[in-house]
């Protein structure tokens, strides 16, 4: 081979070589156009909603795979123990899980800056003895292997009572270990507190005993490469800039409250009669709810919801004002939509979803989803005339009229002389129209929960991935 070659290829080689050991993290990923995200199944992580994929920890990937300018693929794993070694060994490039910052995980894992801070709660059965400290605790505990409670509690197994039984379980996540206290497989967990308040409509039955932690960081993870003598910190340098950016415009905060907020109208009587009634009347109205979502196009979790906020699911339920049945209708809606016999659960159900429809179709066709089915819901309750009342108070008042957030506390307006006195059509209960929407909206989102995997037996719903098509 010629020396000019042979000379030539080396060099190439060389710059080849330089070019790869070069490249960056964050790189390799927008040339690959492909971002890696590990979560966890769960409320306030990941899940699969009437929409299609959910979650606050969801939602904050997509916006970050959007401020690289690149496609995210989520990326699930089999235990939630396996999360944090998924990003070691370089199967994802994070951890986006609604992780705790702790010091036995800082050794080895490098993260993002906080976005949120939790409390680890004690968690046990309503009606049996309540715990005021950890030595009070009898019979047994479980929690998730590789999590956060499990590191806090194996380190404290010296504080236990001898009598308790501490169980480490790699295959259940915090919510299934909810469930399994709920139906007393176990006397205690430990989880997360913003884990607990997502899931406490689902298990009214539980309760915290105690708070024992100070709050902890939550945050993204990324491979611990602060080992290394040249530190790849390019990811996590672009996670940094891509959180600040979300804190100073706002964004953060508006899905924090939109996805981890207080849930403000919980009640633990109402939560436990609703849980109760999906075992008890739910089951034999589903074919019901099924059918007409399919004639419809409404998903059938919304109209059932709409049953149990009008009626708790009562075919022969009746109100001192004359309306009746499963969707509670007045003689004249009934009229109007065709129904013959309001106590007739099959008739009511159709009745009310195609009164709906009448006024999801009364909206202006610009109003994006889900905002235009919720303004259609609260017109299904107060009237559409009402509604445009309240959507005009909105924009006087510098609201988006298009908008269900901003209506929405625009509506008790029509409550109030000194506002209703401006409007076309006067006075509504618009407290009433704004706690039916907000109502509906919690029991369509635990009936999607609920039977997003288990349905009763031989009965399968109709494929509709969205509470309106």
């Amino acid at each position: 081979m010629p020396k000019a070659l042979t000379v030539l290829l080396i060099s190439f080689i060389t710059l080849s070589a330089c070019s790869e050991t070069e490249i960056t993290q964050l790189e390799r990923i927008q040339a690959a156009d492909t971002l890696k995200v590990v979560t966890r199944n769960g409320p306030t992580t990941y899940y699969l909603g009437p929409d299609g994929p959910a979650g606050f920890e969801y939602e904050l990937a997509t916006r970050f795979a959007e401020h690289l300018g690149v496609k995210l693929e989520i990326i699930l794993p089999k235990q939630p123990g396996d999360t944090l070694p998924m990003i070691v060994n370089g199967r994802a490039d994070l951890a986006a899980a609604g992780l705790a910052v702790t010091e036995l995980r800082s050794r080895n894992i490098a993260f993002g800056p906080a976005y949120q801070y939790v409390t680890q709660q004690l968690i046990y059965r309503r009606g049996e003895t309540k715990p005021e400290s950890l030595a009070d605790l009898t019979g047994n505990i479980a929690v998730a292997d590789g999590s956060s409670q499990a590191e806090w509690l194996l380190a404290r197994t010296a504080e236990m009572p001898g009598n308790v039984d501490v169980i480490v379980r790699n295959n259940k996540s915090q919510q299934q270990l909810l469930a399994a206290v709920a139906a007393g497989d176990y006397n205690y967990t430990i989880v997360s507190s913003d884990v607990f308040a997502a899931n406490q409509r689902l298990f009214p039955e539980l309760a915290m005993a105690l708070e024992i932690t100070e709050p902890l960081a939550v945050a993204w993870a990324f491979d611990g490469y602060a080992d290394s003598n040249s530190p790849d910190r390019s990811l996590l340098n672009a996670a940094n800039v891509f959180f600040t950016r979300l804190k100073k415009s706002g964004e953060l905060q508006e899905l924090q409250e939109r996805h981890l907020g207080p849930d403000d109208l919980y009640d633990y009587v109402n939560a436990r009669h609703f849980i109760e009634q999906t075992a008890n009347r739910l089951p034999r109205l589903l074919p019901d709810f099924y059918a007409t979502a399919k004639a419809s196009g409404f998903d059938w979790r919304l109209l059932a919801a709409i049953g149990y906020q009008e009626s708790h699911w009562d075919p022969d339920a009746r109100s001192p004002t004359g309306v009746r049945g499963v969707m509670m209708l007045t003689q004249n809606t009934a009229e109007h939509v065709g129904v013959t016999d309001r106590t007739d659960a099959a008739q009511s159900i159709a009745g009310g979803a195609r009164y709906l429809r009448e006024m999801f179709e009364k909206m202006p066709a610009r109003i994006p989803e889900p905002d235009r089915l919720w303004l259609a819901l609260a017109s299904y309750n107060v009237g559409y005339a009402h509604l445009e009342d309240a959507r005009m108070l909105t924009e006087s008042n510098g609201g988006d009229p298009d908008k269900w957030e901003d209506v929405s506390k625009h509506l008790p307006l029509l409550n109030q002389e000194q506002w209703y006195k401006q409007t076309r059509y006067g006075y509504a209960n618009g407290y009433q129209a704004q706690y039916f929407v907000e109502n509906i909206q919690r029991y369509f989102n635990t009936l999607v929960w609920l039977y997003q995997r288990k349905l009763p037996p031989g009965i399968k719903p109709p494929q509709i991935q969205s509470p309106v098509l």
